[in-house]
């Protein structure tokens, strides 16, 4: 990699670290992540339209590629814009509060700022890998200091240290890329990197997160893979054999927690079925909001019930995934998230790009439980693989 792709990617690295809340550090404060996170804003927005105006790339780019994506991420935007008025006046929620807390939504620009910047496939996929074994190196130090240097959420249980740490997708993408560049290319390196990154998904004890990566590994290794059969079956036995034993507590512990689910009279489905239905009945007050959304809830009147209904009846937003999306956002989210992935698994990708649809399926299923599409920090892995996407296509010169 040249000197003026390495200080590029650097750059792209700070301004992705930034994105996640630099993995929730202890030092820096909830203020200091404000300034920030309106800095980045001001960075991106700034690019999109100066840029531009500097060199003809920009030009030359929407003429090659363009944006693929850019109705369903300007659909987002659009969104979150309405739903905050809609809870100005139907939820009672100043407008001000309603934009101030749904501003993560306008992180979309990071789409277009990516592609006001032309990074490559090259760089984008160095980047993620970096921020990866990040993510990595910052769980396993809090796993062995016990929170001691980040201010996030820790659990001691299923045979695991679990730690909520932003930024598990930019994990997971970088995984299913080393999966592809070990299976389909034989990088010996990438399968290490693979390992080393599907071995961390293992330490968060994430059924709904992990379960899913396995299934879609195992169907890319089946439909993917440029090794044998017999090349398989060589390979695939002994690291099994190792992640069993390097893992057996974790294992051990995903198997305990089912089986104690089984003996609850109410299981984390249930509750999430009703958490839906509860949602459903009490929370749009006409059939506007069914339609535009109640926008994100602050710290009005509208934000208190939602809090209420989180500690007296343990009904979370976050648990019931994209359907909280449709909640706060309305019906012109969900259709842009559906967009999105109706385009990306319609397109003929190259060939070491198809991991990206595994990727993409295992967002659709886990779309259940987790909002990819209205996550602070996940949507910014949702922007730069969109990017990568559209970059793709424009060196092969496809319109």
């Amino acid at each position: 990699m040249r000197s003026k792709e390495l200080l590029r990617s650097l750059f792209l690295f700070v301004i992705l670290f930034l994105g996640v809340n630099l993995y929730t550090l202890k030092i820096v404060s909830m203020s200091m992540l404000n300034v920030i996170n309106f800095g980045l804003l001001i960075v991106y927005i700034s690019s999109v339209f100066l840029l531009p105006l500097i060199g003809n790339s920009f030009k030359i780019r929407l003429k090659k590629g363009k944006y693929f994506f850019k109705y369903p991420v300007l659909g987002f935007i659009t969104a979150s814009i309405v739903s905050a008025f809609i809870s100005g006046i139907y939820m009672d929620q100043s407008l001000w509060e309603s934009i101030e807390i749904s501003r993560f939504v306008f992180f979309y620009v990071l789409y277009f700022f990516l592609g006001s910047m032309d990074y490559s496939k090259k760089e984008i996929d160095f980047v993620v890998t970096i921020l990866g074994l990040v993510f990595v190196s910052v769980y396993l130090l809090g796993t062995l200091t016990k929170n001691s240097f980040i201010s996030a959420t820790i659990l001691i249980e299923r045979g695991t240290v679990r730690i909520s740490l932003p930024g598990l997708l930019f994990l997971i993408y970088a995984y299913f890329l080393h999966l592809s560049n070990f299976f389909k290319v034989k990088k010996l390196v990438s399968g290490l990197l693979s390992f080393l990154f599907l071995g961390c998904i293992f330490l968060t004890g994430t059924r709904s997160i992990l379960f899913p990566v396995l299934i879609f590994s195992i169907l890319f290794i089946l439909r993917e893979s440029k090794f044998t059969g017999f090349q398989l079956s060589i390979l695939l036995f002994p690291i099994l054999i190792v992640f069993i034993f390097a893992f057996k507590g974790v294992i051990f512990g995903l198997i305990d927690n089912m089986l104690e689910l089984k003996t609850k009279k109410r299981s984390n489905i249930t509750v999430r079925q009703d958490a839906v239905g509860f949602f459903f009945k009490q929370l749009f007050p006409n059939s506007i909001n069914y339609i535009l959304g109640n926008g994100m809830p602050g710290y009005s009147a509208y934000g208190r019930k939602i809090s209420r209904f989180q500690t007296f009846l343990g009904y979370y937003q976050s648990d019931i995934g994209v359907l909280a999306d449709y909640l706060r956002f309305g019906l012109v989210y969900i259709f842009s998230i559906l967009v999105v992935f109706f385009k990306v698994f319609k397109l003929k990708l190259e060939e070491n790009s198809q991991f990206i649809k595994y990727f993409f399926g295992f967002m659709l299923i886990t779309s259940v439980t987790l909002s990819h599409f209205g996550n602070s920090t996940a949507l910014i892995v949702v922007c730069v693989v969109l990017w990568r996407i559209d970059s793709v296509r424009a060196y092969e010169g496809k319109t």
